[in-house]
């Protein structure tokens, strides 16, 4: 598969894996919605020794970017290793000798070594929401006695991340920019605690106060989290606009030489941005989790200039920091602790089931969180056959069971309680958790066959 590319070369994509970087709005699938899907196109052999160039969204109008990992062995998390290996390596660590290329500490996050290939999806795919129970049968198991969950502490990260057949994670729901509501995956912890201290100066002390004391001794001159963010993000922005001069000159220089053919000067001059481009939106979107546009990177970083704003910004980006602690509070909300020191409510928590939403039918499905803020209106409004619910094992839409109406089901403080779901010809009202999207793959992409060129 090629970019759209000429003498100045958007280039090849290469791996089929770098098709991930052109999902622009981050949905797992390659489609209209996305901003280079028009321009990708495809190398098709003619069967006689020759070629043609044919634009992808001719042959096909959605890709479903799962068809690329279908089969995969969730169990194998690093090099090759299986959980148990690992689990194995890391308890037996101090026992043998560490080959050069396969260095696992027992003190790092044994989510380092997970398969990545659940995570090029959006949580909302993959993840499925704690029910208050196993909440707190949660923190009765594993708090200590001023009721945190210590995800450092090395026997408590393994029984959370990695008990079961794989390793998994903790997601929360939170509000990014676009003012949309995602759930955040949460980030590995950089070390692990071994439970010990680097003096008796720290004896007594648990591992939030222990942080406290050392970061006030030894990191006076680290910067705040919100200065972190804006100089990642400055350095972003610096990028951007040295790749666009750069490629406006060499565009120009071309379009100025008389000794250029004006058929190339033709395809020159509907190039509109440069090679790295896909590479700074995909950037842009791992700092700030919306979509790339020129607009939303300078209103962004005037945003986390100014003093007032920055604090909110950066809360809304994604987190650059992992959570190293957590606490039940008593009206049900859980407290996040990060690294910085900076803290934080949620409502409630997602785990990843390790495969994605499939319907019977075989579409992908995803928590619509969006849902859940929609007015009983404009739940009236929504097309039944694009969303679902969850019946048994399976996720079948609202159109499939007969549904007539939807509405929003709260507690007399407005807290969100599930969906009341009014059924054809019933006179009792279904109530769910969650309702669904569902991605529903059109005929044409699932039955026409191409070559991709690697």
């Amino acid at each position: 598969m090629l970019g759209d590319n000429d003498s100045l070369g958007v280039g090849d994509v290469g791996k089929i894996g770098n098709l991930f970087n052109f999902d622009s709005n981050n949905d797992g699938f390659l489609d209209k919605e996305d901003e280079l899907f028009s321009k990708l196109k495809l190398r098709v052999d003619n069967g006689n020794g020759e070629y043609r160039i044919a634009n992808l969204s001719d042959v096909v109008s959605r890709i479903d970017l799962y068809d690329f990992i279908k089969g995969y062995d969730k169990s194998i998390g690093y090099d090759g290793l299986t959980l148990a290996q690992i689990k194995e390596y890391r308890a037996n660590y101090h026992f043998r000798k560490i080959p050069d290329d396969k260095k696992l500490s027992p003190y790092v996050d044994i989510r380092a070594f997970r398969g990545q290939e659940m995570s090029l999806f959006p949580p909302e795919q993959h993840y499925k929401e704690i029910n208050k129970k196993d909440i707190r049968d949660m923190f009765e198991a594993y708090a200590d006695k001023e009721g945190w969950v210590n995800l450092k502490d090395k026997e408590v990260n393994e029984a959370l991340f990695a008990s079961g057949e794989f390793i998994t994670n903790f997601a929360y729901k939170k509000t990014n920019l676009a003012g949309v509501e995602v759930l955040e995956e949460f980030k590995v912890v950089d070390r692990l605690d071994n439970g010990s201290r680097p003096s008796s100066f720290y004896d007594g002390l648990n591992i939030r106060e222990f942080e406290e004391k050392y970061s006030r001794l030894h990191n006076k001159s680290k910067p705040s989290y919100e200065e972190q963010y804006k100089e990642a993000f400055t350095k972003l922005y610096d990028e951007y606009y040295e790749a666009k001069n750069s490629f406006m000159g060499a565009k120009e220089n071309l379009l100025n030489n008389e000794l250029v053919d004006s058929e190339i000067k033709e395809k020159v001059e509907s190039l509109e941005e440069p090679s790295q481009m896909s590479a700074i939106r995909q950037k842009f979107h791992s700092i700030v989790g919306i979509e790339f546009s020129e607009e939303r990177l300078e209103r962004i970083k005037n945003a986390l200039d100014d003093p007032i704003l920055s604090k909110e910004v950066a809360a809304a980006m994604q987190d650059a920091e992992a959570v190293t602690s957590m606490r039940l509070e008593k009206d049900g909300r859980i407290l996040l602790r990060f690294e910085s020191g900076r803290e934080i409510l949620v409502n409630e928590l997602y785990n990843e089931t390790g495969e994605l939403y499939i319907t019977k039918r075989g579409d992908r499905a995803g928590i619509s969180l969006e849902a859940r803020s929609k007015s009983d209106e404009e739940l009236s409004k929504i097309d039944f056959s694009e969303y679902g619910i969850r019946q048994g094992e399976e996720i079948v839409s609202l159109k499939d069971i007969g549904a007539e109406m939807v509405q929003r089901l709260v507690n007399e403080n407005g807290k969100f309680l599930g969906f009341a779901i009014q059924l054809a010809g019933q006179k009792q009202e279904r109530i769910v958790e969650n309702l669904y999207n569902l991605y529903t793959i059109d005929h044409l992409n699932k039955t026409q066959s191409f070559a991709l060129e690697a």
